[in-house]
Parts: structure tokens; C-alpha cells; sequence
């Protein structure tokens, strides 16, 4: 099946793997894995699985670092999703993987997407951000927000919603989407969060600025950040913003009107990411430079004195909090996944993928909590993505052959959980985005 930029393909085997066929994936190299009572982790039966035993694939014949996949996202109702490949968007419907609409961005090549439920409510239809970056530097990034029908098309908004405008035109801010954040719209898609620079006589500045996603007018900006703003996001209740930067400071804000509340650190470094807790009475902020560590604070008494957990020896920019709270899941940059109990802040697991002298990248840079917190889903940037059961202590694998060729390469949240459908999708080395099965409980 032949699409514009690329080609997907639909492979009907993958829905019922050969698990007598020994897969040629090269041996674990792991200094140190999952284990529960003593007893190391094994695999369930028929994995790991080879790249080609997918149930689709999407791939534009280039790697990783030339035109290949570059983000991806799944509507939240689970019926389509989107991959940015060069300066366009290909939207597919996820009941038969077939090619729904091909959205052109005019301005560059588009690095990231995102989809969020339609604003307006009661209505048909998605909403979804993109954020382009142009090949001239005096350009810089822009952020699109697209209006879709419900067949994922480009819709006409109409007075009745606020605002008139082109068809194809949409609404453009001069910005960017944070990198590390796995999502830039609030809880209930009413408001985006994009970064830009300030420039005046003393400088340049870091801003975010909260655009209400209906009209397309920007709500409020923030600003007090003097280095790199790496990650934005809400509380659980919407009530809070908070920035996570590279001066050591999060900073949060009153989501209602942009109101600076409180400053968290210094850490003493470099931040990269935040994560609420499902409760919202915790925060974690990790950073990376000045001896990575993350610190949870609880954001109702800032002036307590923060509890910092060790374990990691890289970068730590990827967080994860379970959705029952119970445990915390920190990816770091020397390749170990750390688990923590969330209640006593123990360490509880240690994933540790060895020493790849042939491969320089080997970040734990995604994780997705599955199965009600009872599952991990991670990729650790070795051509493979693992899923892992606490409860049963079995592991899966879906990973690269050892006559696959893949280039190494660095991303964040490119892992997309479809858990109605039992599918998961993962943008993988050699440049293409695969669907897979989520194995049942």
C-alpha cells in the first residue's frame, strides 16, 4: 500500500507471530535487569520479535538523521493517527491503517505533533498542534494549530466558534513545543503552552506563553527563566503551569491567569523534566548537570526541603509517574531505567542496558505506564522497545535483527499507547514507525 512520502505496509502475520521461528536479534547486553524476589526477569512465550513482525509500518526510505519518521501521535479516541515526516503530516485510520488526509506545512519541516480533544465541545472533530522548523535560522520554528473534521480533514471554523479564517490557513504563533514534554495541551484541550525568546536591552529571555486553543488569542505569557526552558505541562487539575529550565528553578504558575506562584531550587544544575504526580500533591524535576539527581517536592509547601533520589549516573530526562501513583520511573542517559517506590522513595528496580561501543546513544528516553500502572513500556534507544510486568515478572521485546541496519539517533515521547486497540507504536532507528501488538494481561 503506496502513500504520498512513503510506503506503508500491513503485514497480517504479525497478528499471529511464528513463535517457533528463533528471531536473529543479537543477545541482551544488559549490566543489569528486572528481577522480582530474587529472581531475574524472563521472557514470555514467542518474544523477543523481530523488526518485520509488525502488524504495520510506515517508513519513507529514509534513516533516522534524512527524512525519516519524525513524531507521532494517536487521536484520544484511538481511531487515527498522525506521523510528520518532512513538511507533511500523514493521518491514517487506525481501523484498516488506511490513508486518511496529508496535511502540507509551508513554512519547514515539521518535528512534532500532537493531537487534543476538539475544544469546543459537544462537536465533531480534533484538534492538532504541530511545530515546524524552517532551514533559514532567521526563521526559526512555528507553531500550527490545525482544525480537523471528524474524518481528520481540514474543517472551515466559522463565526459561531470565535473566530473566521482561510480553510488551510489555521492559526500561527511565532514558537516552538517543549521537547521533553509529553504533552503541550492542558488536561482538557482548551489551552497550548509554546516557547519563544524575548529580546530587549537586557538580553534575550525565555517565555511561555498559554494560547487558548478556540480563538487562537494568546491568554497570558510567562516569563522569569534566564536559560533554556526544557519542559512545560499542567497539574492533573489544570490548575497549575509549570516550567522546568536549565538556570535550576521550576517555576509554577496560576493556569487561570498566568500568575507566577512560587520557585522550586536551585538544583544546583541543569533541569530537564518535571512530572505531577496523579495526585498533583507531588512533583518530581530532575536534572543533569552538577550530579544528575531528581527531587520531588510537594508543590502546597515549596519551602519544605525537597527529597532527592539517586541512582543514575547520566542525564535524567524522562520521567514517569504510574497512574496509581505507586510508582516513580526515571529514564536516564547512561542507559538505566530507574523504578522507585513511590511511597517510601525506594529504589525498587534497576534496568541498565551495558556498554554499546558500536552504538554512542543509549538513553532511556521514553516510558509509558500501561495496564493500570501493572506494565512498563520503554525504549532505550538500542533499536528495541520492552514492556515489563511487576506483578508476573515476564518481559517482552521488539527490537532490530542483527542484519537490520539502523542508525543511532536521540528522541522523546515517540512512544504511542493505543490500549483499547492493544496496540503500541514506536518511531525506531532506521527511520521507521511500527505498530505493534500490547500483549493481554
Amino acid at each position: 500500500m503506496k502513500v504520498i512520502l512513503g510506503e506503508a505496509h500491513l503485514t497480517s502475520s504479525a497478528l499471529f507471530p511464528d513463535t517457533e521461528k528463533e528471531p536473529d536479534i543479537p543477545e541482551d547486553n544488559l549490566d543489569s535487569d528486572f528481577a522480582k524476589d530474587g529472581k531475574p526477569a524472563s521472557y514470555a512465550k514467542g518474544y523477543p520479535l523481530q523488526w518485520g513482525k509488525e502488524v504495520w509500518r510506515f517508513t519513507t526510505h529514509g534513516d533516522v538523521l534524512a527524512g525519516g519518521v519524525e513524531s507521532g501521535s494517536a487521536t484520544p479516541d484511538e481511531k487515527f493517527l498522525a506521523l510528520a515526516t518532512g513538511y507533511s503530516v500523514c493521518i491514517f485510520d487506525l481501523d484498516d491503517f488506511s490513508l486518511s488526509s496529508v496535511l502540507k506545512s509551508d513554512f519547514g519541516n515539521i518535528k512534532s505533533v500532537e493531537f487534543a480533544p476538539f475544544p469546543t465541545g459537544g462537536g465533531d472533530g480534533y484538534v492538532l498542534a504541530t511545530d515546524a522548523q524552517d532551514n533559514l535560522p532567521s526563521r526559526g520554528n512555528q507553531v500550527q494549530i490545525w482544525y480537523l473534521d471528524d474524518e481528520c480533514k481540514e474543517r472551515s471554523l466559522t463565526s459561531d466558534q470565535g473566530m473566521e479564517m482561510e480553510r488551510k490557513k489555521g492559526i500561527r504563533v511565532d514558537g516552538t513545543l517543549a521537547a521533553f514534554s509529553p504533552t503541550t495541551f492542558s488536561h482538557h484541550g482548551q489551552t497550548l503552552l509554546y516557547l519563544s525568546d524575548v529580546h530587549d536591552d537586557y538580553g534575550v529571555h525565555a517565555r511561555v506563553t498559554a494560547l487558548d486553543v478556540a480563538t487562537g488569542k494568546e491568554k497570558f505569557p510567562m516569563e522569569g527563566h534566564t536559560k533554556p526552558i526544557m519542559w512545560v505541562g499542567f497539574s492533573p487539575d489544570d490548575s497549575l503551569i509549570v516550567t522546568n529550565a536549565w538556570d535550576g528553578y521550576a517555576k509554577l504558575y496560576a493556569a487561570k491567569d498566568g500568575n507566577h506562584v512560587t520557585d522550586l531550587g536551585p538544583t544546583g544544575g541543569q533541569n530537564w523534566a518535571c512530572e505531577f504526580s496523579p495526585d498533583g500533591e507531588n512533583l518530581a524535576v530532575s536534572r543533569g548537570s552538577g550530579g544528575p539527581s531528581t527531587f520531588i517536592w510537594r508543590p502546597e509547601d515549596p519551602q519544605s526541603f525537597p527529597v532527592a533520589l539517586e541512582g543514575t549516573k547520566g542525564w535524567q530526562r524522562h520521567i514517569a509517574w504510574s497512574p496509581d501513583g505507586l510508582r516513580l520511573a526515571i529514564g536516564a542517559a547512561d542507559g538505566r531505567l530507574v523504578i522507585y517506590d513511590a511511597r517510601s522513595m525506594v529504589l525498587e528496580q534497576v534496568w541498565q542496558l551495558g556498554e554499546q561501543p558500536s552504538r554512542w546513544v543509549r538513553e532511556v528516553s521514553g516510558a509509558v505506564w500501561v495496564d493500570e500502572g501493572r506494565r512498563l513500556l520503554f525504549s532505550p534507544m538500542d533499536g528495541s522497545v520492552i514492556l515489563y510486568d511487576f506483578e508476573t515478572n515476564k518481559k517482552w521485546k521488539w527490537a532490530a535483527g542483527e542484519k537490520d541496519e539502523w542508525r543511532s539517533g536521540m528522541w522523546f515521547n515517540t512512544l504511542i499507547v493505543m490500549e483499547k486497540r492493544r496496540l503500541f507504536g514506536s518511531k525506531d532507528q532506521d527511520g521507521s514507525y511500527r505498530i505493534w501488538k500490547l500483549p493481554k494481561l
